[in-house]
């Protein structure tokens, strides 16, 4: 795992969380009742422990940018947005609460964001002007260790946002080199009149995914 990045629950070669448990009072242990509550606390451990080995999570040491959120499943759906919010796998925001529903929805069970650029901003204008090289190196190697399949589906979701910072395209450069060697199904919903694929927050949860034509729309860069 690459220095100064935390991860919880990811597949391998994601390294596993290791859940908090609860703290049990001593005077559980010498009453009837504090038994059964004791029984009853154990079986919330495990509960906490399933939920919290099932998302897939990585940061970096100051939570100042996010690389992987999600939760496994056997037949998993990569959404691919633009940066990430505040979100996180206790509160998930109105974006990851749509790639939810919308994989759910198409038949996945399993679903995870990746971001072109890494840094968390609820808006975008308050990110840097300039990218960070290094933020950017460690998102693509997060991404490669996540998807380690020859074959992968990833919906395009990033909107119009894509062209409002001029290294976007370059974090999408970088992205696309990084996965050269996977095959991947690029999907998405509805397609906005500059060409771009549509946001999941301006989608129903029951919008289809439909195939996408990623060389076309990396062709009319150049």
């Amino acid at each position: 795992m690459p220095e100064n990045t935390t991860s919880r629950g990811a597949s391998a070669p994601l390294p596993c969380y290791t859940p908090l448990f609860y703290k049990i009072s001593p005077l559980l242990t010498i009453h009837p009742i504090g038994y059964i509550l004791k029984q009853l606390y154990a079986l919330r451990e495990d509960d906490e422990l399933d939920s919290r080995e099932n998302w897939l999570y990585e940061i970096n040491a100051d939570n100042s940018a996010r690389y992987v959120l999600g939760e496994k499943g056997k037949r998993m759906l990569v959404c691919l947005g633009i940066n990430p919010s505040s979100a996180t796998p206790e509160k998930l925001d109105k974006t990851s609460i749509s790639v939810r529903s919308i994989a759910s929805n198409n038949r996945y069970d399993g679903w995870v964001i990746i971001n072109l650029y890494p840094v968390r901003g609820t808006n975008i204008s308050s990110l840097p002007d300039e990218m960070d090289p290094e933020e950017v190196k460690k998102n693509v190697a997060a991404i490669k260790r996540l998807i380690c399949t020859d074959e992968v589906d990833i919906w395009a979701a990033f909107g119009d946002l894509f062209y409002s910072k001029s290294y976007f395209f370059n974090c999408f450069k970088e992205l696309l080199d990084g996965l050269s060697n996977v095959k991947v199904h690029w999907k998405a919903t509805r397609i906005n009149r500059s060409g771009t694929p549509r946001h999941p927050s301006r989608e129903k949860n029951s919008a289809v995914l439909v195939p996408f034509d990623m060389e076309s729309f990396v062709n009319s860069f150049s």
